[in-house]
């Protein structure tokens, strides 16, 4: 696991517990408890607007809205006056959130006169919400401020990069997704002329937006391919050009053609003249040798693991010094626990990776420094489930299930596993190449 995933991961994770709030065992007071149908035609007989909130038992920000937002009392008073409010479970009636496109949790859609007139996704305080509203009660759509925003130019013709990344992701959940595709096209093109520092945003947060319109748009998809492609032929022009090795890797995940960068990798490999731009697309490279399975050639690709194993720790170490102070203790606790699972499990995959490269010295290393940080018994046995799926056994590891069951752990299952491991490779057991530990 790379360094910038595993800090996506902890910022996902910290996120999401610190929106999570005891589930309500009913949708709030402002909701009607009627099916969507009948509550359409009351709508539309008393003239008034059509609140439909769309929600999930586990959505973080849809509870949070619940407690909040939801319980508002101008947000309340401002729904009683002038529209009638119904909260749907994605989960429950599926059938309902497909037929109005709906693809992330929180979305509230506001219907007028029967229609589908406007919608907001995401988290919405109170005073978002009713600004919202009021709008829509006034013609106006969310998209019509959002586009004029990001209309506005800065000094020397600068753009707002930030609100035209708003605005693609508005396009997106408006569902005009072919004028969707074009924002994120220019934004991908052009972005980092106007503010370099967007750099890690566009392979980040921007890259998932653009692998999600393409999952649900064919011409969006098409679109990132075209890109990809014209990218491809500026990477083989130039060896040197890292820049674009790194774009076209991370064009194919978006249009799901991760076999195309490991083909690229076994003939680049063998070829000094690409050496500068596979090891700047090392760890996304990894990554994808992980996830075929090619754990040896993963182990091979990862350079320093130690080092990048102290670094996920230094991050434990570091949040152990005090999430927000204000964050309930349940939270603090849960987003602890959650974060030393990712750590766990990231330098699992390095020791795992490590032992299939033979670079059994560094492995070791890597095992030692975690078990001391992460001192539980769900650590030694992530240990030996990564190393088992990468078709890697130790005899330590038996030594680790002895501490992992006496910390409360069941291993029964795994140290079968384990031992049938062994008796089938003897040799893997006796450890492979001594590498120094770098």
């Amino acid at each position: 696991m790379s360094i910038a995933r595993l800090v996506r991961n902890v910022l996902s994770i910290a996120l999401a517990l610190t929106l999570v709030p005891r589930a309500f065992a009913t949708p709030p007071a402002v909701f009607t408890n009627k099916p969507l149908e009948e509550v359409k035609m009351a709508a539309r007989e008393s003239g008034k607007m059509l609140l439909v909130d769309f929600t999930a038992s586990w959505c973080g920000p849809c509870k949070r809205m619940d407690r909040t937002t939801w319980v508002d009392p101008e947000v309340v008073a401002w729904i009683g006056d002038k529209a009638i409010a119904v909260q749907i479970d994605v989960d429950k009636d599926p059938e309902t959130s497909k037929a109005l496109g709906v693809e992330s949790m929180p979305t509230v859609i506001v219907f007028r006169g029967g229609e589908v007139f406007d919608r907001a996704v995401g988290y919405q305080a109170p005073v978002e919400l009713l600004g919202w509203l009021r709008g829509v009660a006034e013609g106006r759509r969310r998209i019509d401020a959002v586009r004029a925003a990001a209309e506005v130019q800065g000094a020397e013709g600068k753009v707002d990069v930030e609100r035209k990344l708003d605005l693609a992701r508005a396009l997106a959940q408006a569902g005009k997704k072919d004028e969707a595709t074009e924002a994120y096209v220019w934004l991908w093109e052009h972005m980092l002329e106007h503010d370099p520092a967007f750099y890690g945003v566009r392979l980040s947060f921007m890259r998932s937006d653009l692998e999600q319109l393409a999952k649900s748009h064919p011409a969006a998809r098409d679109r990132f391919a075209s890109m990809r492609d014209a990218t491809r032929k500026r990477m083989d022009a130039d060896p040197k050009d890292t820049e674009a090795a790194v774009d076209w890797q991370a064009l194919c995940q978006v249009v799901g053609d991760k076999k195309a960068v490991l083909a690229w990798f076994d003939a680049a490999r063998n070829d000094p003249d690409r050496s500068e731009q596979l090891e700047r697309i090392g760890d996304d490279l990894t990554e994808l040798l992980v996830g075929a399975g090619r754990w040896s050639d993963a182990g091979k690709m990862v350079e320093e693991p130690v080092q990048q194993a102290e670094r996920h720790l230094e991050m434990l170490s570091m949040e152990r010094g005090g999430p927000a102070p204000d964050m309930p203790e349940e939270y603090r606790k849960a987003m602890q626990e959650s974060l030393v699972r990712f750590v766990a499990d990231g330098n699992a995959t390095l020791h795992a990776c490590c032992l299939a490269a033979g670079r059994d010295v560094a492995a070791q290393r890597i095992a030692a420094l975690t078990f001391k940080a992460c001192d539980a018994g769900a650590t030694r046995t992530q240990f030996v489930r990564v190393a088992l799926k990468a078709r890697q056994s130790r005899l330590e590891m038996r030594a680790w299930l002895d501490d992992a069951a006496a910390k409360g752990e069941d291993v029964t299952l795994l140290r079968e596993r384990l031992t049938a491991a062994l008796q089938k490779s003897p040799a893997s057991a006796e450890g492979g190449n001594p590498e120094p530990a770098r």
